[in-house]
């Protein structure tokens, strides 16, 4: 009925956050600059924290609009409760087989792509969103991937680099 009052083409007021239809008011549009700028600079973690309905997962989403395509992504909505599950998750959104059963398998994995990626000069980023859900034991185990490095000592750099969305818990969680 609206759509063919206004003549819209589309429905209004999706519950799913659309990036298309962000508007990048002046602390948007900071964020997203701020968020590209770390990614760019090569920083191992990112952080973006904001209360309830403020706009963190469509920002996330123009995000993932604007990063290199060239750039391996994956991206986490609502993380597993565990590490195991995460790392899983992971390796889904990167396309990895998990045949991984013995521990510190799945990081050995995962820790092979990250250095292929790196030889083939792409970059790689794991996105999170809701991370103010993540147990301890998770938090972890992102730390954990942000100290995977390259072998020798010429290169520097993270293998992987991070950006947790979340709300002001996740500033305590960690």
């Amino acid at each position: 009925m609206l759509g063919d009052f206004f003549g819209l083409q589309e429905r209004p007021f999706a519950l799913v956050p659309d990036a298309r239809f962000l508007y990048l008011g002046s602390a948007h549009r900071e964020a997203l600059a701020q968020v590209l700028g770390a990614i760019e600079r090569g920083a191992g973690l990112v952080e973006v924290v904001g209360p309830v309905g403020s706009g963190k997962t469509t920002l996330c989403r123009a995000l993932l609009e604007r990063v290199d395509p060239d750039s391996a992504v994956a991206y986490v909505f609502n993380p597993s409760p565990s590490a195991r599950e995460l790392l899983s998750a992971i390796h889904r959104e990167f396309g990895l087989a998990s045949t991984a059963d013995r521990p510190g398998e799945p990081v050995q994995q995962l820790r092979c792509f990250l250095l292929e990626q790196r030889q083939a000069k792409r970059r790689v980023l794991l996105v999170i969103d809701e991370a103010q859900n993540l147990d301890p034991e998770v938090l972890e185990q992102i730390r954990l991937l942000t100290d995977l490095e390259p072998e020798n000592g010429s290169e520097s750099g993270k293998l992987i680099q991070i950006v947790l969305f979340g709300q002001p818990e996740l500033d305590e969680n960690l």
